[in-house]
């Protein structure tokens, strides 16, 4: 994350949690963050939470490359003068996201197509398999939905995607805690008081926490004074417990 990212999720936490009243919070590194609650100098350091994977690219990696096209999308939207639209592209293989001249070539070739196909104002239209080129198919495209309304002022382009997730355990958070952990030592030079805040739901489906488990109700090994676990996913904050 960078630090303007840590610093929204970090008043996230702060409005979720206004009995901790943060005052004089200042940027730094190792840990993220120095403030003062209730008097006390406190470092908060926080994490992003990813489930493990095994693929070559993480599911998170290709999450990101689904952004960065849907982002490259709007603004070249914008810069060809197409009228504002909302257009939702459903992707059978994520194979043509991984390489950036593939992502290059599906951005032109959406552009291209949406551009002669912009519906009138009323409902979505969606254009499928028998009415799509071949070419956006052999990039991996399922089906493309555009929408055109009045009350539309600027583009936006979406890849919406759907996936299992997968179950959480006290374990995968113990694993986080155990490694920063390890550099609390450092982290006490600058702050009485250590705290961890993990964030989860910042990097797709993937990086989503499940509560079905163990993960509220374990007690977790911890060089930390208090630990928080940030769900963007509903917006909520717990606190774990420590051993």
């Amino acid at each position: 994350m960078n630090k303007g990212e840590e610093r929204q999720y970090l008043d996230v936490f702060a409005q979720l949690r206004p009995d901790l009243s943060f005052e004089s919070i200042r940027e730094c590194e190792r840990p993220d963050f120095i403030c003062s609650v209730a008097g006390v100098t406190t470092g908060i350091e926080m994490t992003r939470f990813f489930y493990p994977s095994s693929s070559r690219v993480t599911p998170q990696a290709v999450n990101g490359y689904r952004d960065q096209l849907a982002s490259n999308l709007r603004a070249e939207h914008s810069k060809r003068g197409l009228p504002p639209l909302h257009v939702s592209v459903h992707l059978f293989s994520e194979e043509k996201l991984l390489a950036r001249q593939a992502r290059q070539r599906l951005m032109t070739c959406l552009l291209d197509f949406v551009g002669q196909h912009i519906p009138p104002q009323g409902p979505h239209v969606e254009f499928d398999y028998d009415s799509m080129n071949a070419e956006l198919i052999d990039l991996g495209v399922d089906r493309i939905a555009v929408l055109r309304s009045a009350a539309l002022k600027k583009p936006f382009w979406a890849l919406p995607y759907a996936a299992f997730i997968p179950d959480s355990n006290a374990s995968l958070i113990q694993g986080i805690v155990t490694e920063k952990s390890a550099c609390a030592s450092e982290y006490r030079k600058k702050a009485s008081s250590l705290w961890l805040l993990i964030v989860s739901g910042s990097g797709g489906l993937h990086s989503i926490v499940d509560f079905d488990g163990d993960v509220l109700t374990a007690s977790y090994a911890s060089s930390f004074d208090r630990i928080f676990l940030l769900r963007t996913f509903g917006s909520s904050v717990h606190e774990l417990k420590l051993a």
